[in-house]
């Protein structure tokens, strides 16, 4: 497996584990240190007004390998009241949600809107989630996706 510690604007939090083998990968690809709880943790670095929000540690990750410094994993699709309360109490009044792209990615994306200003991640079709793209995908979409933030601001 794969070790990476988990961070929560900076203070560690505990570890997750991602399985390489496939066998073990269908009945469960992550797997956490005990005593860490997803309820009130956000992996990653929310110190901004604008965050971006994905679903798993790794997506958040893969955003920072391309050059985004404030995002945060919610551990599932749906952000919890703890983590919200953390969002706002440091300023947060941006989401732009990088949830995935299937049904419950809309449904977070959704339900984020009762709270902040949200902005859609521009994936283009066919990719899921993060994890999926590539360099030159990641690239074209964060400039749409800037671009639509712009738009909102300015109108």
């Amino acid at each position: 497996p794969i070790i990476f510690p988990i961070y929560d604007n900076g203070k560690f939090k505990g570890y997750v584990t991602r399985t390489t083998d496939k066998k073990i990968e269908k009945i469960r690809k992550y797997l956490y240190n005990k005593g860490f709880a997803r309820i009130d943790t956000l992996g990653g670095d929310y110190k901004s007004k604008v965050v971006t929000v994905t679903e798993g540690y790794l997506d958040a990750l893969k955003l920072k390998q391309f050059g985004l410094k404030h995002v945060v994993a919610l551990f599932g699709w749906k952000a919890t009241r703890q983590q919200i309360e953390k969002l706002r109490k440091c300023g947060v009044e941006t989401i732009i949600s990088a949830l995935d792209t299937d049904s419950y990615g809309r449904k977070g994306t959704d339900y984020l809107k009762n709270f902040f200003e949200v902005i859609e991640f521009q994936f283009p079709k066919g990719v899921k989630d993060p994890g999926d793209l590539t360099k030159r995908q990641f690239d074209i979409a964060y400039r749409r996706t800037k671009k639509l933030y712009r738009s909102r601001r300015n109108s």
